[in-house]
């Protein structure tokens, strides 16, 4: 379900991008609205989940020095129900398993994921889990280099 943002909801949330510790007194001052508006406006994006805060992490400050994208390409099935459960159960398997980034699917029959590891060996882990999962017909793992992996991250205010 998509959520109504307005100008000022945008500019709080471009605010906050620039200085996440910027309080509701200086976000106020800069959008030029009372700080009560600005709480109420900046509580509201948060519970319609329209932003989350995260903590961001480097990986390969704290060892994960090697990424993979891993491309699952499914045998052909002929349900799509069949096909959604699929991915569901191996992007949980992933999910479960692996410092993961990102897991999505190209809505036909191939699935892709961002996997951090510690050694390359638990990439090759990955590998020969997906082989075995039955319905797979192919699992490709490309190492990336971190600086490829750092140019995931996007501009907000792109999205805005």
């Amino acid at each position: 379900m998509s959520v109504e943002i307005d100008e000022l909801d945008k500019q709080i949330i471009k605010i906050l991008c620039e200085d996440p510790r910027a309080n509701y007194r200086t976000i106020a001052g800069k959008v030029d609205a009372p700080e009560s508006t600005v709480r109420y406006r900046l509580n509201k994006i948060l519970e319609d989940g329209v932003v989350t805060p995260i903590i961001s992490i480097d990986p390969a400050k704290v060892g994960y020095n090697y990424f993979a994208a891993i491309r699952v390409k499914l045998r052909s099935i002929l349900f799509k129900k069949d096909r959604d459960k699929l991915f569901n159960r191996i992007a949980r398997d992933i999910i479960d398993n692996f410092k993961c980034a990102l897991v999505g699917d190209d809505g036909e029959e191939t699935l892709y994921a961002i996997i951090f590891s510690k050694t390359r060996e638990d990439l090759k882990y990955v590998q020969d889990l997906l082989e075995e999962s039955g319905n797979v017909e192919s699992v490709d793992v490309t190492f990336l280099t971190r600086k490829h992996i750092m140019n995931l991250t996007m501009n907000v205010g792109d999205l805005l």
